[in-house]
């Protein structure tokens, strides 16, 4: 289980070069997720952390909208600049190299590939913004559009900042995602703790409405809430869920939905891309939001990773899996990867980066509903990372635009082709029809974790091949090794189970193969083979079953237990395959 997940990238002291201020969990070297983080600081200046927005700063201002026109009614906003994509478009050959934009690679994938966007480089530096429209199809404003600085002073408004951003992405082509309506750390500070409730009610509606309806048309989905989790999986001791309750979430979505019928509306969060306690809770949570009608379309991922702990493609597939199972699209929403914490030279960091990178976007990838990666930036030149964590080089591009070999594996991921490009995709041993990865541990502990212990692979004896897989550390009678096979199983299928199973540390045990399964009939566990294992030789357990599940199915995990705790569980030669 990957414990690392960084901060949300909201959480910095500069926004256009520095941490987005989305408060956020480091197992690392970061702050304790759950306490609050400093106030948003002024996104340009990172001075006064509690300064609305300088209405002067240097925004190119014969480019950018009057902060005080009307409400933005429609996609007319510069629409004369903005060029027909259909207009005598070459069509694009699908080849990798430096040629391809990262945004022809993702049209080649049928993805959007997006970046956060900062304001002040966007005004001032041609480079950023010419990369940002020639890489990118998608964009999302890193700070300005955050209540604190679109709504500094009640009844004071201060479009001018996210207008420009709007105003470059439709002159761009770029689809927009708004980022975020409602987030603990992201309130005005003339909303204090002792508002009354329903004058908070009212302030949040209007200002979702007031937003969301400001961009009708032309911001095509928004992130309604942001973080509402703690890590352990209960909802966020906000002012939102104190004043309000629980029922916020589901109000904030309605509220958006009726100020734009046709925006793409999300949840978003951080340390949720992993199975863990806290993607378990966000799953419970949108299943509940869906059963009640909520008008919820899809789940952010933030995936601020540390290249150090990452987790893996395969549970991050897995988790994604079983979140577009309940009929919701997902999005990587602002993915960056340190690379400071992970030991050797640079050029290995940086190959460390790209391996990370190529792993997670292919899990996206690999999701039929996973319709956008979006990156916190693109360049090193302008990441919250250094503010927040240290000196790092988390993006695609370096602090002089050049292209990183993160740039060529994300290029990569996208076009289904492994990396690095020379080496041949990595294919499991002999038996394709088994719907689990890596069965004879041939290739280390890939595709496999454990809930409490460790996993290791052994040479010293293997049943088959020539490694086996060690669970060491158990501490509970049915901790074991476990690999979801969500989307890879069918209905009324009859299957093979089978394992070789041995101990050690005790002469004798009872050890079973069970499938977890969660769907519309509730969350059991089905014993698919089982029988007693020694200290001294393989046993085989075997059986036959046929899978019964009802859609919607949210977990199907594949794992062995049984051994009391203390005794190390070896395994080998796992099968789950479908039976004549």
């Amino acid at each position: 289980m990957h414990t690392d997940a960084a901060p949300d990238s909201d959480t910095a002291s500069d926004p256009d070069a520095a941490p987005d201020p989305d408060a956020a969990l480091v197992v690392d070297a970061a702050p304790d997720p759950d306490a609050a983080p400093e106030a948003d600081p002024d996104p340009d200046a990172a001075t006064d952390p509690d300064a609305a927005p300088d209405p002067d700063a240097a925004l190119v201002a014969d480019a950018a909208p009057d902060p005080d026109a009307a409400l933005v009614a429609d996609a007319a906003l510069v629409a004369d600049a903005a060029p027909d994509p259909d207009a005598g478009a070459p069509p694009i050959v699908c080849v990798p190299g430096p040629a391809l934009s990262l945004r022809a690679a993702a049209e080649c994938a049928g993805v959007l590939v997006g970046a956060a966007v900062a304001r002040q480089p966007l005004a001032d530096e041609p480079i950023y913004a010419s990369t940002l429209g020639a890489q990118f199809n998608a964009v999302v404003a890193e700070n300005w559009m955050k209540w604190p600085l679109l709504n500094p002073n009640r009844g004071v408004y201060d479009w001018g900042p996210a207008d420009l951003i709007v105003a470059s992405a439709v002159a761009n082509g770029q689809r927009i995602k708004g980022h975020t309506l409602l987030w603990h750390e992201g309130i005005p500070p003339w909303i204090t703790e002792d508002i009354a409730p329903d004058e908070l009610e009212s302030i949040v509606l209007e200002h979702i409405s007031t937003t969301v309806g400001r961009w009708r048309g032309v911001v095509a989905a928004w992130d309604v809430v942001n973080e509402v989790l703690n890590a352990d999986g209960t909802l966020r001791q906000s002012l939102f869920l104190r004043k309000l309750g629980p029922g916020y979430i589901a109000r904030a979505f309605a509220a958006a939905r009726a100020a734009d019928p046709d925006a793409v509306l999300l949840l978003n969060d951080y340390g949720t891309e992993d199975l863990n306690p806290k993607s378990d809770a966000q799953l419970a949570l949108v299943a509940d939001l869906l059963r009640q009608g909520v008008p919820i379309d899809g789940v952010g991922f933030q995936m601020h990773v540390n290249g150090a702990g990452p987790p893996a493609g395969w549970n991050v597939a897995a988790n994604l899996a079983r979140h577009t199972a309940l009929g919701l699209t997902v999005e990587i929403s602002e993915m960056d990867v340190r690379v400071a914490a992970y030991p050797g030279t640079f050029d290995e960091r940086m190959a460390q980066q790209a391996r990370v990178y190529h792993e997670l976007v292919g899990a996206c990838i690999s999701t039929p509903a996973c319709t956008t990666v979006t990156f916190w930036g693109f360049t090193d030149a302008h990441s919250w990372v250094d503010s927040f964590f240290g000196e790092d080089d988390p993006l695609l591009f370096d602090a002089n635009y050049a292209l990183k070999p993160s740039f060529h594996a994300v290029q990569a991921a996208l076009l289904g082709l492994p990396w690095p490009l020379d080496e041949e995709p990595v294919v499991d041993p002999p038996d394709p029809e088994n719907v689990l990865v890596n069965p004879d541990f041939e290739d280390g502990t890939r595709g496999w974790v454990v809930w409490g212990g460790a996993l290791s692979t052994s040479a010293d004896g293997p049943a088959r091949g020539a490694a086996f897989l060690r669970h060491t550390g158990r501490e509970q009678a049915w901790q074991g090794p476990v690999q979801s096979v969500l989307g890879r199983l069918e209905q009324g299928t009859r299957y093979r189970a089978e394992a070789q199973v041995r101990i050690s540390g005790a002469a004798a045990a009872r050890a079973l193969l069970t499938l977890h399964i969660v769907d519309a009939a509730g969350d059991r566990y089905v014993n698919l083979a089982g029988g007693d294992v020694t200290d001294g030789a393989w046993t085989l357990l075997s059986n036959e079953v046929v899978l019964d599940v009802e859609a919607p199915v949210t977990t199907l995990d594949f794992y062995v237990e049984g051994p009391p705790p203390g005794v190390e569980l070896w395994v080998d030669a796992v099968r789950l395959v479908p039976s004549p």
